[in-house]
């Protein structure tokens, strides 16, 4: 089959005890029983699905269906035809079906259906299933062959009236053994083949590297489906033959109950067991070369590569602190309490500075001259190749005891302690160095120096500090905060890596300044941070106290690979340690249990399993998953609570896979990774939305394009098109008639306060009259009369200049209080109608005039009256007493005309005369007529004077429309 094998019988007897060389091969065997979720121990069968699902089928239990994570039971409550299961088969179209002694079952779209058996068909006990041009067979312990047509089991018949004892099938070949010695090859056409000239028994048949493989009591035969016909075949393995492992290039065999793993290099086999003392059922391979074993009684077995394999060491030394990988290719391990191991040619050294003092050896570094050191609670130590021992620098060197961390620039090396920083070269303290200002000394947790510039990069209590030639600089990194610097390494360039106690990684760009965090938001386990470090390949480890994450950072330092590494992985002890990595020709890793080695294996190809809905709940409620090209589903306006399920399945990450999402119109972005299978969105409101949900693949890649799920809120009643529309109407009806009722409320109250306001005005204006003209009156007329006693006692007394002093202060007084009367007069509001202005006008005109016998002629043309503005009138007098005075004293003219009219509110007052006339241009510039055009420029007025010499003048003053007509 395609993926797997067929079944190699219950004969075969296997180890539940792992016997495994680590330096062979890096793969880790795990069992699954009751205890793990597996319903029973007794495993009949073992299938993958399209999804990536790995469904067992047991003896009395039904079926389990494994995600990687744990397993979920199907039983005959679910649908199953019996709980008892013989085989599992995937056909061409992706359905599962599922063979039981006596009935078939089907699960497609995440039902169990029964078949149906055809009426009058006595079906017997059926023992395998397979799938040949689209239609499934059966065969039956008779050894009878049947269909499955349209979901009904058929009548089954023996072929050539032959029993078929055993069947093999691959897509849409498949081979029938049957009991006359022959062969029956089904394809396109059936052929039948005797096999008697060749062997006498078929006792198995297997594929081997894509191919079929007749194994008889005479040996190999490979099935050629061209020329129909068996050929002899040559195979390289010892044992009986299970499988073989295209991956590994390794076949799978079985011997005296032993199951053993095969590898041929050029002459040599190598041969590994797996297991011995139990029974299997069937072993199968998954896409990613994952292989399944199922047996009977002992559950089921998950054979998988290991990516870190646990180094052995001496006493199994623990708590591997720092490593180095030398240029002679040896490998050197600091232990937090048990000196340095070296590892070399197969052999294992233990060396100790101190034997009264047991060694911390935190660091251990080569210079450039190839010099090994280690930085150790005891001092610095020097590796000395010839004694083959290490040489301490301590107390009697000018040295700290405790010495947490070394590099070298150049020629010099640099120190971490508890007291600063130490500058140590040819052997021989050089300096102490102070890296705080505020402090006179201060702890180093890590240190970094960095060539192209000379600078020591420090980690105190205060944060990152730089020493360049002396001089101490503090670099402020807001985002770590408090948190305490562990780890400094070069990422590329100019940028380090700066792992911390619970701010997570710090990317920090030495030219721009320019920093990014990486922390759990981003993926990774925890914030506390061992080791940052990027290694040759360009891929960034994270080592922290819940396991190591490799990472793929772009030019912009933006994650495009996160992969996870935990006790699934093979790491027991999965906390790290802050020095304890190690990129040589092989990669290391330190932890608290000890040694551990990176097994690469990125090359071997995988098809990784789609990612799928699992479920959709709307308020808790199963609703049915969307298929093919069907519509989106909608959903009513209370039906707005949804919880969406899914999945991936990768058996070759026992990691958690992460997964992020995003509803479109609703979300403004992505959410943070998490290794939730599940989101809810409640109270959505109506629209149209599409969930979608993205996950990591093998290598830890986002996988693009995100999976989708598109579905509608559908809006109620109340706020559909048509209700909108006709609420807007009725709104907006409203709205008008609010407006003109507001309208008209305000305008009547304009005009109630219009009123108040004219009539407050009024009153102050007859009040003001009536003082002034009491007042004023009085006043001026006591003057005159005054004035006329003392001129009258005085006739006699006085001289004639006394009298013309009088003469003017009695006529001044005159004139004050016949200009005063005009403005009294104009102040009262019953004034400020124009037919009164125009009796007023006449008034004066006929007094003056009748003094040198002029004749005056009124002519009143105008029906009704108009309402002036306040000061209006009194702009109209004076403008026409102007005009009758110079008529008066210049024009000598022998009749007087003053005429008003008045057309459409707009009112015309003229005043013509028959005298002398004048020439306009003379006079243009006089004081009289400049005051004239003045005054009726104030009320929005034109004035119009036309005069020639002997012909006459014409003074005419438009007035436009006033406040109202008065009828």
């Amino acid at each position: 089959m395609k993926y797997g094998v067929r079944k190699v019988g219950h004969f075969i007897g296997v180890l539940i005890f792992l016997q495994l060389n680590c330096k062979a091969q890096h793969f880790s065997l795990r069992q699954y029983s009751s205890a793990d979720g597996l319903p029973l121990s007794q495993v009949t069968s073992i299938a993958e699905d399209s999804l990536g699902y790995l469904w067992v089928g047991t003896l009395g239990a039904g079926l389990a269906r494994f995600d990687g994570r744990e397993f979920k039971h199907y039983n005959t409550f679910d649908g199953l035809a019996s709980n008892n299961i013989s085989e599992i088969i995937i056909d061409n179209k992706k359905q599962m079906w599922i063979c039981h002694p006596y009935g078939i079952s089907k699960y497609f779209g995440g039902t169990f259906k029964k078949i149906a058996i055809e009426q009058q068909v006595k079906l017997g006990k059926i023992k395998s299933l397979f799938c040949w041009r689209d239609t499934m067979r059966y065969t039956t312990d008779e050894g009878r062959l049947g269909n499955v047509v349209h979901d009904v089991i058929q009548k089954s018949e023996k072929p050539n009236d032959k029993t078929v004892l055993l069947t093999w099938h691959d897509n849409n070949k498949a081979m029938l053994v049957l009991s006359d010695s022959s062969v029956m090859f089904l394809q396109k056409k059936s052929y039948t083949v005797s096999y008697k000239s060749l062997f006498h028994t078929i006792l198995n048949v297997f594929e081997l590297e894509g191919r079929p493989i007749v194994q008889s009591d005479k040996g190999y035969f490979e099935i050629d489906f061209l020329t129909n016909a068996l050929k002899p075949y040559t195979v390289t393995f010892k044992n009986q033959f299970l499988f073989y492992d295209s991956m590994r290039t390794s076949y799978w065999t079985h011997s005296k109950n032993i199951i053993l793993q095969e590898h041929k290099a050029q002459s040599v086999t190598r041969t590994d067991t797996i297991l011995s003392d139990a029974l299997v059922s069937q072993i199968v391979k998954d896409r990613h070369g994952t292989i399944w074993i199922g047996t009977n009684g002992n559950g089921l077995y998950r054979y998988a590569r290991q990516d870190f394999s646990k180094q052995k060491t001496q006493g199994n030394a623990a708590n591997v602190v720092s490593i180095l990988q030398d240029r002679n290719d040896a490998t050197w391990i600091g232990l937090l309490n048990g000196g340095v191991r070296k590892f070399y040619n197969g052999k294992e050294i233990h060396y100790v500075t101190n034997k009264a003092k047991p060694d911390r050896v935190l660091s251990i570094k080569q210079n450039t001259k190839g010099e090994i050191w280690a930085a150790t609670n005891n001092g610095i130590a020097l590796y000395d190749s010839i004694l083959n021992t290490f040489k301490l620098f301590s107390l009697a060197d000018g040295l700290t005891e405790d010495i947490w961390g070394i590099d070298f620039s150049k020629e010099t090396m640099w120190a971490a302690t508890p007291n600063g920083l130490v500058e140590f070269k040819d052997k021989k303290l050089v300096q102490r160095h102070l890296v705080s200002k505020e402090k006179m000394e201060t702890p180093v947790y890590a240190i970094y120096c960095h060539s192209p510039n000379e600078a020591v990069y420090a980690a105190t209590d205060e944060g990152l500090n730089r020493l360049i030639k002396g001089n101490v600089e503090s670099i402020k990194i807001p985002m770590i905060g408090n948190a305490i610097i562990q780890s400094i390494t070069l990422h590329r360039d100019e940028t380090l890596l700066i792992g911390t106690q619970g701010a997570g990684v710090c990317i920090f760009d030495l030219k721009s300044g320019q920093r990014r965090m990486i922390n759990t938001k981003n993926g990774l386990p925890s914030d506390l941070i061992y080791f940052a470090a990027t290694d040759k390949e360009g891929f960034t480890w994270i080592g922290t106290e819940r396991g190591i994450n490799k990472l793929r950072l772009n030019r912009a330092n933006e994650i495009e690979e996160n992969f996870y590494y935990g006790s699934d992985n093979g790491l027991s002890g999965i906390e790290t340690n802050q020095n304890a990595y190690s990129f040589g020709k092989k990669k290391y890793f330190g932890l608290v249990d000890g040694l551990y080695q990176f097994n690469d294996d990125s090359n071997i190809p995988t098809k990784s399993a789609p990612l799928h809905f699992t479920d959709i709940q709307v308020y808790y409620g199963q609703y049915p998953l969307p298929s093919g090209n069907q519509k989106p589903l909608s959903f009513a306006s209370n039906r707005n609570h949804l919880t969406f399920f899914f999945n991936k399945v990768d058996g070759l990450l026992s990691n958690p896979i992460q997964f992020q999402y995003y509803l479109e119109n609703f979300d403004k972005t992505w959410s943070l990774p998490s290794t939730q299978h599940q989101s809810t969105y409640g109270n959505l409101p109506p629209g149209n939305y599409v969930f979608k949900v993205k996950t990591t693949d093998i290598h830890g890649v986002w996988n693009d394009p995100p999976l989708e799920y598109p579905f509608t809120i559908r809006a109620p009643f109340y706020q559909s098109i048509w209700f909108v529309l006709l609420f807007i109407c009725l709104l907006l009806a409203l709205t008008i008639l609010l407006l003109k009722w507001q309208i008209r409320l305000r305008a009547a109250q304009a005009v109630k306060l219009e009123q108040i306001r004219f009539q407050e005005k009024d009153l102050l204006r007859k009040e003001l009259g009536r003082d002034f003209h009491d007042e004023m009156g009085n006043q001026l007329t006591r003057i005159i009369n005054y004035v006329s006693i003392l001129k009258m006692k005085n006739v006699a007394d006085s001289a004639g200049d006394n009298n013309q002093l009088y003469n003017k202060v009695e006529t001044s007084a005159k004139l004050l209080y016949t200009g005063t009367r005009d403005f009294i007069w104009s102040i009262d509001p019953n004034n400020d109608d124009l037919l009164n202005v125009f009796f007023y006008i006449r008034d004066f005109a006929d007094d003056l005039l009748r003094e040198k016998d002029i004749k005056l002629t009124i002519e009143n043309k105008a029906s009704t009256s108009l309402r002036l503005a306040y000061g209006t009138s009194r702009e109209i007098i004076l403008i026409f007493k102007e005009g009758i005075t110079n008529i008066f004293k210049h024009a000598n003219p022998k009749n007087v005309n003053l005429i008003l009219e008045l057309h459409d509110a707009i009112a015309t007052i003229t005043l013509r005369d028959d005298g002398i006339g004048f020439e306009l241009n003379t006079i243009s510039l006089s004081n009289g007529l400049r005051n004239m055009k003045n005054r009726a420029g104030k009320i929005n007025s034109s004035l119009d004077i036309t005069s020639q010499p002997n012909g006459g003048t014409i003074v005419q003053l438009t007035i436009p429309a006033q406040i109202k007509k008065i009828p």
